[in-house]
């Protein structure tokens, strides 16, 4: 008895996964569209910045996002199981995993903000103060929680999940 799945050959003997396939081709090509027609428009008129500082900060932001998935996919933060392990509290590891980068991200902006460092496309410097919670953070955080149960995942592997 094999335990693999038997392979299944022929478009409509996969029409689900081709399907996923259609759909994923076609935002990416919306969004190169995006980024080519739209975004250098945007860019120059609102924030008064070269179409090509522009399109530079878009294909960082898509590097830098592509990269954090296919980590969230390597870390087999994408599995269902794993999700649930953690929070089963059967998983320890994740919440390590989320605490570092926590740890990091604070010690960064703080030395950053020491530094007097000013942002690469504004040139403003980098800065912040503190809110106290309203009911539109309660009400997100709900919904946030809502979300991830009923997908039984966070929302940033689900991308990762997706594609």
């Amino acid at each position: 008895m094999s335990l693999r799945p038997e392979v299944r050959l022929g478009l409509g003997a996969n029409l689900g996964q081709f399907t996923l396939l259609v759909v994923v081709n076609a935002f990416v090509g919306a969004m190169i569209g995006m980024e080519r027609s739209i975004l250098p428009a945007i860019a120059e008129h609102e924030f008064h910045l070269a179409a090509h500082a522009a399109v530079l900060s878009f294909i960082v932001a898509f590097g830098i996002s592509k990269a954090f998935t296919n980590y969230l996919a390597w870390a087999q933060l994408t599995d269902p199981n794993v999700i649930q392990r953690m929070l089963l509290l059967r998983e320890l590891d994740v919440f390590l995993l989320m605490g570092s980068t926590m740890a990091v991200a604070f010690v960064g902006a703080r030395i950053l903000r020491r530094a007097g460092a000013s942002s690469l496309i504004s040139a403003e410097r980098i800065t912040w103060s503190t809110t106290r919670p309203t009911r539109d953070h309660v009400a997100g955080s709900v919904i946030f929680g809502v979300g991830w149960s009923v997908a039984s995942t966070c929302p940033g592997p689900m991308a990762a999940q997706l594609g």
